[in-house]
């Protein structure tokens, strides 16, 4: 009979008609799973109970699977856009390898033309240097008989230049001997001059003897003529000579003493005199021989006037130029100490630029990074809050079309955890983005809103429905295990029960190595999850690995905001982060090409400025030492010491 179906055990082989009135009286479904419903005493008749836990588990594989499916659609959808981006660039690197490859095939072209003109080129300089190799056979020749007579020259030449060195010597020799001869022959000269004017005075004193001479002639005659009066008074004057004789003998003796001291001073007074005089004869000569020198000078003064007149010309008009280079040195020289001021700011600014740059770069891929993780992130909530959900939590709020429903809110959005277990809690519970409601009409109601607005699907957890003290009942886990669900704290105790509906004696390992102990070494079966997201469910199996942790499932203790999925207002603002994300990186990067823009006409500015100063720095001319301005400025520096 259980082969055709028949139930003899449970008696479900007839239905009385008590039974049917019963049956008509049955609720459609049990309100927990100690009570049954039609539903369960239909499933009961059949046989189709017993894959109940089976269709659970399935659909809780399947909720996984989905979320996988759509995080791993939404990092193709990721990649789309990456590959969208970096479209115009393999474009533009697809005409730029186009255009190389077309200027290759233009060089090659032009490279046979020049191949074709240089082997017609070829020919005609072979031809030409066939006939310069003759020429240079013939000037080596030439040249050889030039070096023969050079050679020969060369030997003439070292004769000659013995003898010059030789006729050099005898040369100075004679030139000292000629000076020390013109020099003898000016003092002669001046002696000659000396002895013609001592000769002069001679001749006058000679004619003044003579009138003397004549006058005492005829003094003398006219003296004869008068003897003999002269010896009348002779003798009247000798008696008078005696008697004065005999006074003057008296007055010598009185002035003896006196004369004799004044003698005595006369001839020292001479005796001191005469060294005075000879050294007045010496400089009467030397005089002499200097005038005869000046006399010689003039005639040459006057030549070397004109000369001295040119040259002193010539060296005002230089020393208005230097006067001139010199005032463009000074400002030039300014001009450099503002250019090595402005230099040295230049280079500070550029090294400043540099490290502005480096830092600019690194906030840029900040920025960008950070930008990238929240289209991610937001991309994670589009993915795990549709339209669907929402739209209810849109309607659900005050004012909206769905303000009398009753609803909660998203499941995860309802409680909170650390941010230890931000991974686990993400991964472990699948109905983080199930929408809470008091009562199995609001879900209705939802249910109608969602149909009529055409938004999708949603899952909705009733807490009118829900088992009341399963949450709270003590559970002995392996090793004191902490279970998952008393790491959460809930914003309102009334959600408890869909919480643990969610998540249920989940435990929390820190390791798979723990987890894999705690989940199989203990009798029964354990569901645990690790810190880093990895599973294992109570029928054994494993889930895990891959790049990147599920995060933000639940709000975090630490700020009350989830990383990735938020609610509907939160959406919004990381749309704006993600926004301005964006725009920071775009002006770090634009601040960036203008930074190292300034640092190229910096470093441009530092090149020009330090060839200026190159310049500047120059040695400044100065006079040859043998120019005729330096021979006109000896000159005058000799006669302004002479004079």
């Amino acid at each position: 009979m259980d082969s055709k179906g028949i139930d003899l055990e449970n008696n479900r082989f007839l239905i009385l008609q008590g039974e049917v009135e019963m049956i008509s009286m049955m609720p459609p479904k049990g309100k927990d799973n100690n009570d049954d419903g039609l539903l369960e005493y239909l499933e009961d008749i059949i046989g189709s109970n017993k894959y109940v836990e089976d269709a659970d588990k399935a659909m809780v594989i399947v909720e996984t699977l989905t979320e996988s499916r759509q995080e791993k659609l939404n990092r193709v959808k990721a990649v789309e856009k990456e590959k969208e981006v970096l479209e115009g660039g393999k474009l533009e690197a697809e005409q730029y390898m186009g255009k190389e490859s077309q200027l290759r095939k233009k060089k090659n072209v032009l490279y046979q033309m020049n191949m074709l003109e240089v082997d017609e080129e070829r020919g005609e300089t072979q031809e030409q240097f066939d006939v310069y190799n003759e020429r240079m056979t013939t000037q080596r020749a030439t040249l050889s008989v030039s070096e023969e007579r050079l050679a020969a020259i060369e030997t003439e030449h070292a004769s000659h230049v013995t003898n010059f060195e030789s006729l050099n010597s005898e040369l100075k020799v004679v030139k000292e001997e000629f000076a020390a001869y013109e020099r003898r022959d000016i003092k002669l000269r001046e002696d000659i001059k000396h002895v013609k004017a001592t000769q002069k005075k001679l001749d006058a004193k000679i004619k003044t003897e003579t009138a003397k001479a004549k006058d005492i002639i005829a003094a003398g005659k006219a003296a004869e003529k008068s003897i003999p009066a002269l010896e009348k008074a002779v003798v009247t004057t000798e008696a008078s000579k005696k008697t004065q004789e005999t006074s003057l003998a008296g007055i010598y003796e009185e002035m003896k003493g006196v004369t004799e001291s004044l003698r005595k001073d006369l001839e020292s007074k001479n005796a001191e005199l005469a060294p005075v005089l000879e050294e007045r004869s010496t400089f009467q000569a030397a005089l002499d021989t200097a005038s005869t020198e000046v006399n010689l000078l003039e005639d040459t003064s006057a030549r070397s006037q004109k000369q001295l007149e040119k040259a002193e010309q010539e060296l005002a008009n230089l020393d208005a130029h230097e006067a001139k280079k010199t005032s463009e040195l000074e400002t030039a020289r300014g001009d450099l100490e503002t250019s090595k001021e402005r230099l040295s700011l230049s280079k500070k600014e550029a090294a400043s630029l540099e490290q502005q740059e480096a830092s600019l770069q690194k906030k840029h891929s900040e920025y960008t990074a950070r930008s990238e993780e929240a289209k991610a992130a937001l991309q994670n909530s589009s993915g795990k809050l549709s339209d669907s959900v929402k739209g209810i939590l849109r309607a659900g709020k005050k004012g909206g079309e769905l303000a009398d429903a009753g609803i909660k809110g998203r499941l995860g959005d309802l409680a909170s955890i650390s941010n230890e277990y931000d991974v686990a809690i993400s991964t472990a519970c699948g109905m983080l983005d199930n929408i809470v409601v008091e009562t199995t009409a609001g879900a209705q109601m939802c249910l109608k809103f969602l149909r009529k607005h055409g938004l999708g699907r949603a899952n909705f957890i009733p807490l009118d429905k829900m088992k009341k003290g399963a949450y709270n009942q003590p559970v002995q886990t392996p090793e004191d295990a902490p279970r998952l669900f008393d790491l959460v704290t809930p914003t309102d105790e009334s959600i408890l029960p869909a919480l643990f509906l969610g998540i249920n004696n989940t435990l929390v390992a820190p390791d798979m190595e723990t987890a894999t102990r705690w989940a199989y070494n203990y009798g029964r079966r354990w569901r645990v999850v690790t810190l880093d997201g990895q599973m294992i469910e109570t029928s054994g199996t494993m889930a895990g690995g891959g790049n990147k942790s599920k995060v933000g499932g639940m709000r975090l203790a630490s700020g009350g905001k989830r990383n990735g999925v938020v609610a509907m207002e939160e959406d919004n603002d990381e749309e704006n982060d993600s926004a301005e994300l964006e725009k920071l990186a775009q002006g770090a990067m634009e601040e960036y090409k203008a930074c190292r823009q300034r640092r190229r006409e910096l470093s441009e500015e530092v090149r020009q400025r330090s060839s200026a100063s190159a310049l500047v720095q120059a040695p400044a001319y100065t006079c040859p030492p043998y120019s005729p301005v330096s021979r006109c400025r000896s000159t005058r520096s000799r006669r302004r010491s002479r004079v």
